[in-house]
């Protein structure tokens, strides 16, 4: 189990989905600033939208659709899941393992891995890849986190290996958090520019992998990365 569920309270979500496609979007919103231990269920919401400029990239990927049902799992590794009445899982990548979401995909299921993109996490078997530069202040309420530099090409490069390991277990997408430093005291003078662009950079990486990716909370880049994501996910604490 990883360490933020041994030493974090599981807190209540409450969900607002936004999709996005070609004349709609799906964005799946839960709510809580971080989501590592979030449990919940989302049920799509069609929501227009005007049509992507430029959907090449991602034309291949999977796309999710109105009415699709989503069940956001990120306190504890599954263990024999079934699918149930969900056609999404949202799970973590470090804590499950292949056979795990082989096991779900079997069932006809869609499964999206959930790593923090925007933010190191001491217990994380790829944490000594950051450098002490990569680092800007720690999260706030959130012990053993801290800000990424998202220009990085250390950082970048190992989300890139992060998206290997996302393809290799045979995950339909990812689920980036903490891409909104911006917003936050991040001690590294982060920009909203910064993010849109280390956004396009991770949806360029994962649908060349043939995965799908989602945008997490950073509501204000929404219209900046229509083209780029196949969902948008609006946390807040309830």
């Amino acid at each position: 189990m990883q360490k933020s569920a041994r030493k974090r309270l599981l807190m209540a979500v409450s969900i607002l989905v936004v999709v996005f496609g070609l004349a709609v979007g799906l964005g799946v919103g839960l709510t809580q600033k971080h989501s590592h231990n979030s449990s919940a269920t989302a049920t799509a919401t069609p929501t227009p939208t005007s049509s992507p400029s430029n959907s090449t990239s991602s034309a291949k990927v999977w796309q999710p659709k109105n009415g699709t049902t989503w069940n956001i799992q990120l306190l504890k590794p599954l263990t024999s899941p079934s699918k149930g009445d969900f056609d999404v899982w949202d799970i973590d990548l470090f804590d499950n393992t292949q056979e795990t979401i082989s096991s779900l995909k079997n069932q006809s299921a869609k499964v999206i891995c959930y790593f923090s993109a925007g933010s190191s996490e001491d217990w994380r078997p790829d944490y000594s890849s950051f450098a002490s530069s990569d680092l800007g202040n720690g999260l706030d309420g959130w012990p053993g986190e801290n800000w990424l530099n998202l220009s990085s090409p250390n950082v970048r490069k190992t989300m890139e290996k992060r998206l290997d390991l996302a393809h290799s277990k045979g995950c339909d997408g990812v689920d980036p958090d903490n891409v909104d430093g911006y917003d936050n005291d991040n001690g590294l003078s982060l920009t909203q520019q910064d993010s849109i662009e280390y956004m396009q950079f991770l949806a360029t990486a994962a649908h060349q992998r043939g995965m799908a990716i989602g945008l997490k909370n950073a509501g204000a880049l929404i219209s900046s990365l229509l083209d780029a994501v196949q969902w948008s996910v609006n946390e807040q604490c309830v």
